[in-house]
């Protein structure tokens, strides 16, 4: 494929987690483009929206638990962030921002409640107890979903249910475009097979795996009904 897709399971996980973290954004504000590499994604990300972005993604312990995604730490380099867990090689980088944009994006997490994290060395206990274990294979869909978000108007979700994992996404393609665009075999996602389509408020699209992917953890939605999510 020419499109690569991540190639660890701490890859995948945070890719799964950043595009968790965000999905309540609009991807056409949010993201301008993608450039997905094997051990890292690259996201160029609108300005406008980085205070935002960064709010939900950056951890910080506040009165009800840890904010953001658990274990994320954070280096500012010259014209990009860089997001990356401390224990592996996983790096997502929010590419073309100023120095200047940086300090201005990263006042807004930095006023909100709570004890920011990100500058930490290590991984907290507080961080620790809220990463619980998941199924690996909704974390290579996700991940595999946010390297092709170009595909989406509106940022999608990953919904997992016992066996199965559903993308759910509002407006721009009807569903069997993106059947035929997630299932190409250059750009497409690997390993899957559609199982069910269907389109209500929330277009959605059912996978199961075709293949067992590498292990890893993740935060994913769960859901115990794809039609009751949808219809929420």
């Amino acid at each position: 494929m020419l499109l690569p897709d991540a190639c660890d399971a701490s890859q995948r996980h945070l890719e799964a987690e950043v595009l968790a973290a965000v999905a309540d954004l609009s991807a056409v504000s949010v993201f301008r483009m993608v450039r997905p590499e094997p051990d890292a994604l690259w996201l160029h990300v609108n300005t406008d929206v980085l205070p935002a972005l960064l709010a939900r993604v950056l951890p910080r312990v506040t009165a009800d638990g840890v904010a953001g995604i658990a274990g994320v730490r954070m280096r500012q380099h010259r014209r990009h962030i860089e997001l990356y867990e401390p224990l592996g090689s996983a790096r997502v980088l929010l590419a073309g921002v100023s120095q200047g944009q940086q300090t201005y994006a990263l006042s807004y997490p930095r006023s909100l409640p709570g004890e920011p994290l990100w500058d930490r060395k290590d991984t907290t206990p507080e961080e620790t107890a809220v990463c619980p274990r998941t199924h690996a294979w909704p974390v290579a869909l996700a991940s595999g979903v946010l390297r092709r978000v170009w595909l989406f108007t509106e940022l999608p979700r990953v919904v997992w249910s016992a066996g199965t994992c559903a993308v759910e996404w509002l407006g721009g393609w009807p569903v069997p475009q993106m059947v035929t665009a997630l299932r190409h075999p250059v750009f497409g996602l690997a390993g899957v097979t559609v199982v069910e389509c269907y389109s209500a408020d929330r277009r959605v699209i059912v996978f199961v795996p075709a293949i067992v992917p590498f292990g890893g953890t993740s935060q994913v939605r769960r859901s115990q009904d794809h039609r009751a999510a949808v219809r929420s």
